[in-house]
This record gives structure tokens, sequence and C-alpha cells, in this order.
């Protein structure tokens, strides 16, 4: 546990690592680290606020101004992990105090050692003086153990010093154990993506098959709206020729429409039909997906879709009716943030 001083200035620090092992030093718009810091006691709310990036830490300023132990809560944006921290504050004036209660207990016990080895009775200055000198002496040695154990103390003091920054990293490997265990599936290969090599995002499948199937009840539509105009159709006229028997008008080898627009419903028909192709193409028919391109997490973040006609020319690469340019972006958790798939 960390011990602050009333009324002296201190910054809370919080180091964020994502799942690389690097320091996340900003986020999105809109997204922020905060902190509140409660009472342990009661669980009152002290203060409360944004933190800001210095370097590779986020951090804030606080100044306590009652003596009691409290509580840090801090919250990060979605897909890290939160923290807390526990500390106590005390009263600078009453340890300055106890230090120099323990200055003048250590005088007045070196003023009895020293007295101590005065004589009983008066002694001539040959005694005195031999005296002053074993006196003169043990003070020395005073000195000597003194400074001694001022050396263990610091020794102490860069040992509980080695022991916090031990303890420090124990709390980062600590959480990086936990994000891999709280979200290990961040961990996992894209295993559909690449045993398939076909497929960039489920969501993003389904919504080609939905576009897939709309496009074909709409050609399905069309072509049953044109064959019931045809077959429903009432008057049907030869515009020339003259008396023609049936016999003859099926025997007859030139047929020729001369007027109306059946040609450009032809056409109109033709074109509805040439995207047929393209449908079965993308629905994953004589389909390959090439030039594939990785980020360091194993996602897709670019590729090349072409399509045949036939599963020879798809298997020998040739003949591809289209080539379409595939491109996805993701946020730094993995999530897929656009896909769009482009006709060259």
């Amino acid at each position: 546990m960390k011990t602050f001083y009333k009324d002296q200035i201190y910054y809370l620090e919080l180091a964020i690592i994502d799942i690389s092992g690097n320091f996340v030093t900003s986020f999105e718009s809109g997204e922020e680290v905060t902190y509140i810091i409660k009472k342990s006691s009661d669980g009152s709310t002290i203060a409360s606020g944004e933190m800001i990036i210095d370097g590779n830490v986020w951090k804030c300023e606080w100044t306590p101004t009652i003596v009691d132990e409290y509580r840090i809560e801090y919250t990060t944006p979605a897909g890290y992990e939160d923290g807390i921290e526990t500390l106590m504050v005390e009263d600078y004036d009453n340890y300055k105090a106890d230090i120099s209660n323990l200055a003048l207990e250590a005088t007045a016990q070196d003023i009895k050692n020293k007295t101590d080895n005065l004589p009983a009775d008066p002694a001539s200055e040959t005694g005195v003086l031999a005296k002053d000198s074993t006196v003169a002496k043990e003070a020395q040695a005073t000195l000597n153990k003194e400074e001694i154990i001022t050396e263990i103390d610091d020794n102490e003091i860069k040992i509980d010093a080695i022991k916090t920054e031990e303890d420090l990293i124990k709390i980062e490997v600590d959480k990086i154990q936990s994000d891999i265990i709280d979200d290990k599936d961040s961990y996992k290969a894209d295993v559909s993506s690449l045993a398939t090599e076909t497929n960039l995002n489920t969501k993003a499948s389904q919504e080609s098959v939905d576009d897939v199937k709309e496009d074909t009840e709409s050609i399905i539509s069309f072509l049953a709206t044109l064959i019931s105009n045809i077959w429903t159709y009432v008057t049907r006229t030869l515009t020339s020729g003259g008396a023609i028997t049936p016999e003859e008008v099926w025997e007859y080898n030139n047929r020729t429409l001369t007027a109306g627009t059946k040609d450009a419903e032809i056409d109109a028909i033709k074109i509805e039909t040439d995207k047929i192709k393209y449908i079965l193409g993308l629905s994953q028919e004589n389909y390959k997906l090439t030039d594939i391109v990785h980020n360091v997490l194993n996602e897709i973040t670019s590729a090349k879709i072409k399509i045949y006609p036939t599963a020879e020319d798809c298997n020998n690469e040739e003949n591809e009716i289209a080539i379409y340019n595939v491109v996805a972006t993701y946020d730094g958790a993995g999530k897929l943030l656009t896909y769009k798939v482009i006709k060259t």
C-alpha cells in the first residue's frame, strides 16, 4: 500500500497495455480514461475526473487533505482492463514529530552512556584523562556504529524500492495474463478465414448472400412479368404477307419483327440475364480469393476475388469473368470496422 502525506501534491499514474504488450497512449474520439477516489471507510467519493497522457503513462494530480485510507478506481475504454489501488494518507507533521522525539531520545541515551563512564569518586587528572580517552574511543565506536546503521537503513530503503518495482512489474504481468484469460478469443487465429480463404467476415458474407438473393428475386420477377405479358397479349396480327396459312407461318425461314419494342425488350432481358454469371460468381461458384494480405493479428486486410465461367478455367486461372478488390479495416481489438468489395 502506498503512503501519501496530507496537503502534499501527488500524481496518480496508470499504464495501459494492449494485447501485443505495447503502451496505449490514445483512444478514439469520445473515449477517455477516468478515475474516482473514495474513502475506504465509508465508500464516499472524494474526487474524480479525466486522466491525461504523459509519455506512456496516464496521470492526474491530487492533493489529499484528510488523513484516511483511500481506494482509487480507474476506468478505461471498452476492450481494456480497469484498475484499482489502495493508499494511506498520513499527517506529515506527526511524522516529523515522531522523528524529532526519536532524535531527542537518541541524544539523551548518548549523554547517559557517557556519564555512566564517569568515576563515582573524584579522580586524579591522569585518571580523568585516561577516562576521557576511553570515552572518546567509545564515542568513536558509537559514531562508527551509527554510520553502519545508517548504511544498513539506506540499503533497506533501496531493497524496499526494488521490491516496490517488482510489485509493479507483477501487477502489469498479472494484468496481461488476465487480459489473455478474459479475452482469449482474440488470440485465436481466424480459422474460418484461413481455412476457406473465401470469407473475410461472417457478417459481410451474409450481407453478400442477401444482396445476391435480392438481385436474383428481382430478375425472376422481371422475367415472370415479361413472359406473362407475352402470353396474355390478346391480338397478334401479321402486318404483311397476304393470306398465309398457319403451316406456312411455321415453315417460313425468315421471321423478322418489323415494329414494336420487342428488340429493346430482348436487349433488356439479355442485360439482366448477363448479371446471373456475376451473381453465381459472388455466390462462390468458380470463385477464387487471391493476393491475400494479413496484418500482425492474422486478419485479412486486402485481397482480390476472381470469378470464372467454368471450374476448369478457375483451376487454370484463365478467362476470368470479373475481378473485385476487397478491403477491410479493424480496430485495435480485432473488430471489423469497414468492408468493401469493388469491381475493377
